[in-house]
């Protein structure tokens, strides 16, 4: 492998200034052995992270833990993941899964993993070998785009015995995974699953194929996306609705790859640089198209090496790593050695002047992944596999002075439900989040938002489908102020009042008629029929216009939004049918229920008319580059 040589002393050296820092804990450490050390602070550096979402990539106002050092101070090399804090460990499937706590079963496994690998990862390329495989591209890099965040966690999943395969999509790439006897949609890049109009259940491809509404409703691209018309309805245009078909599920040689253990001889020195991104990225040599990729995701881990223990006959020192080298410098010569553009690299070999040579070999590791203390106690592991083996490490942190965590409360004003936020002044940053679980484990995209500031959190229509009548849901806020996140706020449970959904809906052919019926709803309530001749069609009170052609997300042309059909006082109507599809929404008191399920009219009647709609997205060359298009196109 041939390799970059180039002489760059001063640069070098000035590359790792370290600030003065406010605290240095220091303990020695036994291999295998957990060792406790508090850190006494009101906040550490969860609190000065933004939460991940699509193309927001988790940025901090500050840090908390500047620098760990590592000193082999034993007599034999340490040699493993060497640092493991409270237990976090991701060097491979097994270690992840310990770490995650993950349950046997499929079902409660897979949505928490889902969770994990969302706010883990974002949207950004690093197109390079191996980002494919899971325990990598979370290690290395902590971003992708949606082809290889598919991938990895399909890989993951399969072997934790979960079957998983990639669905149908136009111009992306999602998958489902199997577990309850059915498949479920988890999209990895744009953070979205998608539920049942019984808003408990996780969709199937299948699912949302036979009613996109399920995905017209659902909020995509991450939690700081907004509800917005033309991405929800972009998002849906990527689902193939034309000449659907079911891929075979998964199927592997091999396990998910571990991260390479790492070995420290003896007075050797192993630094986290917990505050410094690499210079450049291993993997795409250029990330401004993606935002502050490598500065906020990616972070630097030096190695101190002994060139008298390593130097061979020819005077060359080799050095091999964990993590992907993007840089070993020679401070004694000036040597600076980079391994080849586009590739992960893990040995790399510099020449020597003498046995005294200062050597330094600087590894990329996702943020993420660091193993970082927090405030209060923290377990300590050095894993090594010499158990005579002994470390010290000093851990620099910053401790904040005067630093105050803003708090803030949730209060419920009405059924609807409308809520009055109580947060000290000077708040910048909400995010929200509503959950039928009290582990607020797998939020629906739609209640999981990073908002501006307010004291008022109301819904919209469309994301008011998500509430069931007399189910218990549970709300809780964070807030952002002067760069510092609080503490979430003690869960508020709550129940909305709305009409039970028509459901199930009987259709029987008559004639040339159609009648449909359902169950009541009980006194005062009033049922609200809908038709359309478009498969993916939104009842008109969630949406004032219909979308007829889309230039990515940007609506291109739209038309008035009229589809009701008719209101009628019982739960059963007859027609004769001049849509393809109907749908039925129970109102009371001016509140509405969730929409019933979606009413295709046999086959018999439908022949009738017109071709059935759906609006379909393609490939096409837009403004002389590659771009979606999605237009009305007739069902087949």
């Amino acid at each position: 492998m041939a390799l970059v040589s180039v002489r760059s002393f001063a640069v070098t050296v000035a590359l790792f200034s370290v600030p003065a820092f406010g605290e240095t804990l220091t303990t020695n450490l036994r291999a295998g052995q957990s060792t406790e050390v508090v850190l006494d602070s009101p906040v550490d550096d969860r609190h000065f992270q933004d939460p991940r979402g699509y193309q927001h990539h988790g940025a901090s106002t500050r840090t908390f833990i500047r620098k760990l050092t590592l000193t082999n101070i034993g007599t034999v090399p340490l040699t493993g993941p060497l640092i493991v804090v409270n237990g976090r460990d991701w060097s491979s499937s097994e270690t992840l899964r310990q770490s995650l706590a993950l349950a046997a079963a499929p079902s409660s496994s897979m949505p928490r993993l889902f969770d994990f690998w969302r706010d883990h990862l974002s949207h950004a390329d690093n197109r390079c070998d191996g980002s494919k495989e899971p325990l990598a591209l979370l290690n290395f890099w902590s971003y992708a785009l949606c082809g290889d965040t598919t991938s990895a966690l399909m890989r993951l999943a399969t072997s934790y015995g979960i079957p998983a395969r990639k669905i149908p999509l136009n111009g992306h790439v999602a998958a489902e995974y199997f577990y309850d006897s059915a498949w479920h949609i988890f999209d990895t890049d744009q953070a979205v699953t998608y539920l049942r109009l019984d808003n408990r259940t996780l969709a199937s491809a299948a699912d949302l194929r036979a009613d996109p509404f399920l995905a017209r409703r659902t909020k995509a691209l991450g939690r700081f996306a907004p509800v917005d018309e033309g991405a929800m309805a972009f998002n849906t245009a990527l689902h193939e609705f034309i000449e659907p078909r079911e891929e075979k599920p998964a199927k592997y040689k091999s396990a998910p790859a571990s991260v390479r253990a790492e070995t420290l001889l003896p007075g050797e020195q192993w630094i986290v640089h917990a505050a410094q991104a690499p210079e450049m990225p291993v993997g795409l040599a250029t990330l401004e198209k993606w935002g502050p990729v490598r500065e906020t995701t990616l972070r630097v881990v030096e190695w101190v090496i002994s060139t008298a223990a390593r130097r061979d006959a020819s005077g060359k020192v080799t050095v091999a790593t964990g993590y992907p080298i993007w840089r070993a410098v020679n401070h004694t010569t000036g040597e600076v050695v980079t391994p080849p553009a586009g590739r992960a690299t893990f040995e790399i070999t510099l020449p020597t002047r003498g046995f005294d040579d200062r050597i330094s070999v600087y590894s990329q590791r996702s943020r993420a992944s660091l193993p970082l203390p927090g405030k209060g106690r923290n377990s300590l592991l050095l894993a090594a596999s010499a158990a005579s083996g002994v470390g010290k490490l000093e851990i620099d942190w910053e401790k904040p002075a005067e630093l105050v965590v803003p708090k803030i409360a949730a209060e419920q004003i009405d059924a609807t439900p409308t809520f009055s936020l109580r947060a000290e002044p000077g708040a910048d940053l909400l995010w929200w989040q509503i959950s039928a679980s009290e582990d607020f484990t797998c939020v629906a995209p739609s209640f999981d938002a990073v908002i501006s500031a307010t004291d008022t959190l109301r819904f919209d229509p469309l994301t008011a489908t998500f509430f069931n009548p007399e189910q218990t849901y549970r709300l809780r806020v964070k807030v952002r102020r002067d760069g510092v996140w609080s503490e979430w706020s003690v869960p508020l449970e709550f129940r909305v009042e709305k009409p039970a959904r028509p459901a199930p809906v009987a259709a029987a052919v008559q004639g040339a008629k159609l009648r449909l019926s359902w169950p009541a709803a009980g006194a005062a309530a009033e049922y609200l029929l809908f038709g359309s001749n478009r498969l993916d069609f939104v009842p008109e009170p969630f949406a004032e216009a219909e979308i007829v052609t889309l230039r990515e997300q940007t609506v291109e042309h739209r038309r008035l939004n009229k589809n009701l059909v008719a209101t009628v006082a019982k739960p059963e109507i007859e027609l004769v049918p001049t849509f393809h599809f109907y749908r039925v929404i129970t109102r009371r008191a001016g509140v509405l229920s969730v929409p019933g399920d979606l009413i295709a009219i046999p086959p018999a009647l439908a022949e009738k008319l017109p071709p059935a709609l759906v609006l379909q997205n393609r490939w096409q060359r837009v403004d002389d580059r590659d771009a979606h298009y999605a237009t009305e196109l007739p069902l087949r």
